[in-house]
């Protein structure tokens, strides 16, 4: 059992992983954005 979790468990925090990495630098491109239009 504990053998069909662990590589379940690990995709699974691959994924959140990826997203996280997409929603952090959509963020960050964001906000660099409105910087780049306040000047």
């Amino acid at each position: 059992m504990p053998v069909k979790i662990k590589p379940t468990a690990y995709t699974i925090v691959k994924e959140n992983y990826r997203l996280g990495a997409y929603c952090f630098t959509a963020a960050f491109l964001f906000i660099a954005g409105q910087d780049f239009k306040k000047e």
